[in-house]
């Protein structure tokens, strides 16, 4: 919740089901500035509440003022699709000779096996639109691993 004073603010927790007041308590630590329209952003904790499930906060100042229903429940609950989600985007991006197989049904095969052994180049010349002007220019000798990114 997000408040202006200076002083923190009257809260209540109220649970989904039943719709009941769960906890209730006074903002202590004020988190700094969200934004010019939210000077103020109040901490509270909620480790307490039991058991998981839907709540939201009214403020005691003006009861009409409320969040979001929102989740309470163990971080690995709360957590579980996002961090899935996240390894699954990265195993897909996974390339070369250690790619995941079938990682998403994506990836069937290896690719960019020579990426092993990358040929390296000069800076090229870019100019003030951005655009690059010229060849690339070989470093003789010079290889880079860039696989697997």
């Amino acid at each position: 919740m997000t408040r202006s004073s200076r002083a923190g603010a009257g809260w209540v927790l109220v649970s989904r089901h039943p719709c009941r007041v769960v906890a209730s308590g006074i903002t202590r630590t004020n988190l700094g500035s969200w934004s010019h329209r939210y000077p103020a952003v109040w901490a509270i904790r909620f480790s307490g509440v039991q058991p998981a499930g839907t709540y939201r906060l009214a403020l005691t100042a003006h009861p009409a003022t409320v969040s979001p229903w929102f989740r309470i429940d163990p971080a690995s609950s709360l957590y579980a699709g996002a961090v899935a989600n996240a390894l699954s985007f990265y195993q897909t991006e996974r390339d070369g000779p250690n790619f995941i197989a079938g990682a998403n049904g994506l990836r069937t095969a290896p690719a960019h096996l020579n990426d092993q052994n990358a040929q390296a180049y000069l800076t090229p010349h870019v100019n003030s639109s951005g655009r690059f002007s010229g060849d690339l220019t070989p470093i003789p000798g010079v290889h880079v691993d860039g696989s697997g990114g």
